[in-house]
């Protein structure tokens, strides 16, 4: 008796934990094999307060590294796409900051440029608004998303260390 309830204790901690946030979880476990195939990539999941999710990746761009013809300094762009599920893992939308940076490595990195792309994957959603810039070793693009639920506003922020580290 004492070895059952052990197991119907554990049995129950185990469902309660599995139906605990069952679609962010579910949806993760999709996710990670979608994206499993970028290299050099960093992937966040993200809760949001309408019961859907954000997949952030951080990969690099085709076109890095560049060099530079301004001194040793080098060209490195990356890419950052926020991705919006909804409750039914349904792709919505999708928002990419493309950002580059001068890099001399050991001694700084500065913002180049930044160009944004959006891309709608269910009609109910529309652009509120986008901007996009950069300052120092910085880059940061903000939309705000619009449906007839919810209007949801995400940042996307790049960072180049002196050693052309992102995150």
């Amino acid at each position: 008796m004492k070895h059952f309830s052990r197991f119907f204790a554990l049995a129950i901690l185990i469902a309660l934990s599995m139906s605990f946030n069952r679609n962010v979880a579910d949806a993760s476990v999709k996710n990670i094999d979608a994206f499993s195939s970028v290299d050099n990539a960093s992937m966040k999941i993200i809760p949001d307060n309408h019961g859907g999710y954000f997949v952030e990746v951080l990969e690099d761009s085709p076109l890095s590294p560049v060099i530079s013809t301004c001194s040793a300094a080098t060209i490195k762009t990356k890419i950052k796409t926020i991705s919006h599920y909804n409750s039914n893992n349904v792709l919505c939308w999708s928002y990419s900051l493309t950002a580059s940076f001068k890099v001399n490595k050991g001694v700084s990195a500065t913002y180049c440029s930044s160009s944004a792309q959006v891309k709608i994957s269910n009609a109910s959603w529309s652009v509120v608004s986008e901007k996009h810039f950069g300052s120092g070793n910085t880059a940061t693009g903000t939309i705000t998303m619009k449906t007839s639920a919810a209007t949801l506003t995400r940042t996307a922020t790049i960072k180049c260390d002196k050693n052309g580290n992102f995150s």
